[in-house]
């Protein structure tokens, strides 16, 4: 009795909603579906990549010396030449790249659904520890409940045999269910 007692003030009552969000930060199935849900969200964003425009900026600058030796020329002369240019493509018809973004996509679903299935997963195996810790506390409370009547009816019973109202019969019988 003593060791119920003891235990049962110390019992945080949290709600289940509380409860669910801390296993979630903890949950190995739970964190591995999200990351592979995570991971397939990028592959759609890679795929779609594939069919995004183009653009690329390039540009150079070159000097140049010429100096006639025929001639014997002292005369240099120097030549500069700069290029800018700017390369805009955009894919028209790229079927490999639409079967790659579809493909991406459905897989995107299916980490989706598997995520959304290790969520109903923990919920479900939350919510069955939940209840029960929830009858294990009120089979506790019966339990010290039902142990302090039958002290109580021992110590009537004993009461009762002093006063002599009641025979060692009922004080044995006490005393065994105590």
């Amino acid at each position: 009795m003593g060791t119920l007692t003891l235990w049962t003030p110390f019992v945080h009552a949290q709600s289940l909603a509380a409860l669910y969000r801390q296993a979630a930060a903890g949950d190995p199935a739970l964190t591995a579906a999200d990351a592979q849900y995570r991971a397939a969200a990028e592959r759609v964003s890679q795929s779609g990549a594939a069919l995004a425009p183009n653009i690329a900026l390039t540009s150079s600058v070159s000097r140049s010396r010429f100096q006639d030796e025929i001639k014997d020329d002292e005369d240099s002369r120097d030549f500069f030449s700069r290029q800018t240019g700017v390369q805009l493509s955009q894919p028209l018809y790229k079927p490999v790249a639409w079967r790659s973004l579809k493909q991406a996509e459905r897989q995107a679903q299916a980490a989706l659904l598997m995520r959304e299935q290790a969520q109903a997963d923990l919920a479900q195996r939350l919510s069955v520890a939940y209840f029960d810790v929830l009858t294990a506390r009120s089979e506790v409370t019966q339990l010290v409940a039902q142990q302090q009547a039958t002290a109580e009816q021992l110590a009537v019973a004993k009461r009762s045999f002093t006063v002599g109202t009641a025979s060692v019969t009922d004080v044995r019988e006490a005393e065994a269910k105590a």
